[in-house]
């Protein structure tokens, strides 16, 4: 609490997950206590720095059941925002295995990510892959996962 006549800080946290590349503004209404000014409006903007260069950005396994299905994934830090993965886990793993290569290349260090579909039976599902790195800015990266398995096709009856 401020006195009258006082002064204070005010601290804003804003959660930029998603916004790396692009511009944010975000809103904050302040309330107090003060009948000449009883809300005010602050306005909090400005572009989110890019960490790490992630093609494709999430994984989409799509297929027939029976049908193997894997899709890989590279992250490569950027030079502003350097850093290792030291490791990888599932927020559930049921229906996933993974595995991640360290590479190198003329731009320097990148990371694979291989992931594939074990999910035998029709159906939906959806994981999340945490990649840990040696940043304090970012100390996990999440990869989506999402997986679509359809029915496979129906063997068709033998011939007389």
């Amino acid at each position: 609490q401020i006195p009258a006549g006082g002064e204070g800080q005010i601290r804003i946290k804003v959660n930029t997950s998603g916004y790396g590349g692009h511009n944010m503004k975000k809103k904050v209404t302040v309330v107090s206590n003060d009948p000449k000014r009883p809300q005010l409006l602050l306005t909090v903007a400005g572009s989110v720095e890019v960490f790490a260069d992630i093609h494709p950005e999430r994984i989409i396994l799509r297929g027939n059941s029976g049908q193997p299905m894997r899709q890989e994934l590279v992250v490569k830090p950027r030079a502003s925002h350097p850093f290792k993965v030291t490791e990888v886990s599932a927020k559930s793993g049921v229906n996933i295995q993974y595995e991640m290569k360290e590479q190198e290349t003329p731009e320097g260090k990148s990371y694979v990510v291989t992931v594939e579909n074990t999910k035998t039976s029709p159906g939906k599902y959806y994981d999340t892959l945490f990649l840990s790195t040696d940043n304090p800015l970012k100390p996990k990266i999440p990869i989506h996962v999402y997986g679509t398995i359809a029915t496979g096709p129906k063997p068709e009856p033998a011939q007389p």
